[in-house]
């Protein structure tokens, strides 16, 4: 089963009550650093780069928090174990809330790794094949076909 591009992550799924429910719930309307309650400035930003934003892997920043914190390589020293502990435990919060949508984003990625193997495996046999000589292409047109861009830039032809 094929899935458009938009439904391959929870992001895509979440509706506004949920991110409501997120900032209200799990944040309590403040960044998790400053304390600020401006939400205005307010920003959920990925918790873990290398994931796709989900709500339990997010955390309610000011805009200049969120960007610093992009920036960070290594989390677990940047802001200590007691924070780093108690962010994980809103995510597990949120996970256990959004228990279907973690569902759906374990199947995307399982769909989305499905497909890559398979493309993986596509590609591979298409390698094979033409060095193999097996990819059913006709080497008379290839051969045609260079003789002819051959004579084009032969002739001093100038391609735009």
């Amino acid at each position: 089963m094929y899935l458009p591009i938009i439904l391959r992550s929870v992001y895509y799924i979440a509706q506004d009550t949920d991110i409501r429910y997120v900032v209200q719930n799990f944040w309590d309307n403040q960044s998790v650093l400053s304390g600020s309650k401006d939400l205005q400035s307010l920003v959920l930003v990925r918790w873990r780069e290398e994931e796709e934003w989900s709500p339990w892997n997010c955390v309610l920043l000011t805009e200049e928090e969120g960007v610093i914190h992009a920036r960070l390589e290594n989390l677990d020293a940047a802001y200590g174990p007691l924070l780093v502990e108690k962010i994980c435990h809103k995510h597990t919060l949120a996970r256990n809330h959004f228990s279907k949508l973690s569902t759906m984003d374990k199947y995307f990625a399982a769909e989305a790794g499905g497909r890559k193997e398979e493309e993986e495996q596509e590609e591979e046999e298409n390698a094979y094949a033409w060095e193999s000589g097996e990819d059913g292409g006709d080497d008379e047109d290839v051969d045609d076909l260079t003789e002819e861009v051959s004579q084009i830039f032969l002739s001093g032809t100038k391609m735009i």
